[in-house]
């Protein structure tokens, strides 16, 4: 084209198919509307740096056109202006971009990428329809193609905006290096520091729904040390259901730590090896003074802040451990199993460090600190989420342990599981040759529901598992509401301690238990709702669920009767219990209020009868509990009061009838092929009952049904 030219009218070149090139001069500022229109076989154009407009679908249909620069003076990119290059894979756009029309980068080449300069272009991308997420791919690239800093751990990298971290990020995940040094981003001696706080919004979000690609993939992992300079990134956005190793970093490997960092509000959604900072970590890895809030999901070895730091593979138990210091997690954690709130499986130190999300594994192995812990020495630690899960392996600090030790540590959240629960650990991953050690260490549940193998300080053991002056909150039940047995600081129940003990009182962790308050612990005393020891090096202190530890200090606490107050059909044997040590138990059973001089309870009460107990407590020095009262009714009709039903199966429905020695109203259970069911059926004057029961869409397979009256 002619020089001096300064604009190209819309429509100069539509549908020049044979068309393979054009020069056009430095003098052109404007291109108009479908100004290449079609031209199909247009392999190449250079756009002056002087352009400041490209109108609409000026260059549809392109389909031959690979790579396209797009200058710093163009500040319009009309609607459709690229759409349908279908070879169109690379795209860089200059720093004076403003708007980005509809559909201007749509049906370009699978795989495709365009590089912007800053975030503040990446918005216009991210905020419109202008191109395919399903195809293109948003890339941020350093306004000057280089970071500050020569990588020395003197003078780092500094990453001081998102696209100074995106830019690192795809440097290092194609085995590239920072432009400008040579610096090779994978050298174990590389350094970056963070220096301000990070919002990940501009580059991934839920509204868009364009994911963080995480730093560092299986062929390139991360390698260097990366201090967050005691920054946060915020809103870490992840969707990626079918991926592998999702976090902020995704595989990291080698000698090197990541230091100082908080990553606040995530959303992450990932396959196995999930974490809000790491994914996997292989090697000899150091994470210290690091912290995350949100939620994390996946699949299998999911962690509040890491995923998997078994350094390899869980199989090869001596490979390098990892080091974990002084890090937390509030993220809520669901997984399907391996479900930490902290990490998902470790290996290495774990010192210093606490978790309070609530924790969820639809399988084995979910424990409020760590999923699972292979040769691990775990150490000044606690955990206060409730753990769930569906299966074995359910423990409040860890849920499965081979060759690991515990010390100095403590959990307090509510346990469901199925198989191997306990208070701080749910069971062993191996019962052979799995030495496991727990030390100076205390179960502070309220409630640990299970089916076997159920302990206040761990499910199921091994002739080399050792408990060492271990303690259990006394007022500890399970999922009948019975109080667990009292064991001794040398066994999986572990001894007993009262609220009195351990509320706001640092002499019976520092003197019982062992503990350092003068550099590790201090006792959360601010906090009325939370007086329970926390890290000294917490910014902020915990609260948690834990009114049933709260008592008055100086009072008695309020007896515990079980079996609680209800109808039974056979004589009940009766313990009353207090959470304050050294107590005495004074009781009645004909409904008096009473005193010292009342019964003392030394043994269980055998009650036949209806009888109502009342019990106190005292202590000298501390005032007496309040009465605990319960009403036992022993029922008179023999046990064969309900006569097994009769079934009829009718399409679509079955009956069930019969009768009953004793009018009263009685309850059904169909169960079986994962289907349950219960309800009430009414008795008749003639102690008949018959209900009719819908069971259309059940799948084949063996029911059982039970007829009984409430209470039996």
């Amino acid at each position: 084209l002619p020089s001096g030219l300064t604009e190209i009218p819309g429509w100069t070149f539509p549908l020049c198919h044979r068309l393979n090139s054009v020069n056009i001069p430095n003098s052109v500022t404007y291109i108009g509307y479908n100004a290449f229109f079609s031209c199909s076989d247009l392999s190449s154009i250079q756009i002056p740096d002087n352009v400041t407009y490209i109108g609409g679908f000026a260059f549809y249909h392109c389909k031959n056109l690979t790579t396209v620069t797009i200058p710093d003076q163009v500040t319009t990119l009309d609607d459709g202006v690229f759409l349908g290059c279908t070879n169109l894979t690379t795209v860089s756009v200059g720093n004076g971009l403003t708007s980005i029309g509809t559909s201007a980068f749509m049906d370009l080449g699978v795989g495709s990428t365009i590089y912007v300069p800053n975030n503040i272009i990446a918005a216009l991308f991210i905020d419109g329809y202008n191109y395919d997420s399903n195809l293109t791919t948003i890339k941020l690239m350093s306004s000057s193609n280089q970071l500050v800093g020569s990588g020395t751990e003197t003078d780092p990298y500094l990453i001081q905006s998102v696209s100074d971290l995106v830019y690192m990020r795809d440097m290092l995940n194609i085995g590239g290096t920072i432009l400008g040094t040579g610096a090779d981003v994978e050298a174990a001696t590389t350094c970056y520091k963070q220096m301000v706080n990070l919002d990940l919004t501009i580059v991934c979000n839920v509204t868009s729904g364009v994911s963080w690609e995480p730093i560092g993939i299986e062929g390139f992992p991360f390698k260097g040390n990366f201090n967050g300079g005691g920054y946060i990134i915020d809103n870490l956005y992840i969707d990626s259901t079918k991926e592998d190793y999702q976090g902020l970093f995704g595989c990291i490997k080698g000698t090197g730590s990541i230091s100082n960092i908080g990553l606040t509000n995530i959303d992450i959604t990932g396959r196995d090896r999930v974490g809000g900072l790491v994914g996997n970590i292989d090697g000899t890895y150091t994470i210290n003074d690091c912290y995350s809030t949100g939620n994390v999901t996946g699949f299998c070895i999911i962690g509040g802040l890491v995923g998997d730091a078994c350094t390899g593979s869980v199989i090869n138990y001596d490979a390098g451990y990892a080091t974990i210091i002084n890090c937390s997690s509030s993220a809520h954690v669901i997984g399907q199993g391996f479900v930490g709130g902290l990490i998902g499986v470790g290996k290495g130190l774990i010192i210093n460090s606490y978790s309070t999300g609530k924790v969820v594994s639809a399988t084995q192995g979910a424990g409020g600190l760590m999923g699972g812990a292979v040769n691990s020495t775990i150490t000044n630690t606690y955990a206060t989420g409730d753990v769930v899960g569906d299966s074995f392996w359910v423990g409040g600090l860890v849920g499965s342990v081979f060759n690991s030790s515990i010390a100095n540590s403590y959990a307090t959240g509510n346990i469901v599981g199925i198989d191997q629960v306990g208070g701080l650990i749910g069971g062993l991953t191996r019962d052979y040759i799995n030495n496991i050690s727990i030390s100076n260490s205390i179960a502070l549940n309220n409630q640990i529901s299970g089916r076997t193998n159920i302990s206040r300080i761990m499910g199921s053991i091994s002739e080399n598992t050792s408990f060492v002056n271990c303690y259990a909150w006394i007022g500890m039940i399970d999922n009948d509401r019975n109080l667990f047995p009292t064991g001794t600081m040398s066994d999986r129940n572990g001894a007993d301690a009262s609220s009195s003990d351990v509320w706001n009182n640092i002499s019976y962790f520092e003197y019982t238990l062992g503990w350092d308050f003068t550099h590790t612990w201090m006792m959360n005393s601010n906090n009325d709702e939370y007086q329970l020891p926390v890290l000294q090096w917490q910014a902020t202190l915990v609260s948690g669920n834990v009114s049933y530890l709260k008592m008055d200090a100086n009072q008695v606490a309020t007896p515990i009767i079980t079996p609680g107050g209800g109808t039974y059909f056979t004589a009940q044997y009766v313990r009353i219990g207090t959470t304050t040590t050294n107590a005495s138990i004074y009781y009645t059973t004909d409904g008096t209020m009473p005193t010292t001089s009342s019964m003392q309870y030394t043994s269980s009460i055998l009650i036949s009868s209806t009888t109502t107990i009342k019990a106190i407590a005292f202590k000298n020095g501390m005032i007496n509990s309040s009465v605990a009262s319960v009403t036992i009714e022993v029922a008179d009709f023999p046990l064969t009061a309900v006569v097994t039903p009769s079934v009829t199966v009718p399409s679509g429905q079955i009956t069930i009838y019969g009768t009953t020695e004793r009018s009263s109203l009685l309850q059904y259970y169909i169960f079986g092929s994962n289907y349950f069911k219960f309800d009430t059926i009414v008795v008749d004057s003639d102690n008949k009952y018959s209900k009719i029961i819908n069971i259309t869409g059940l799948s084949l397979g063996t029911y059982y049904i039970i007829i009984l009256h409430p209470g039996y």
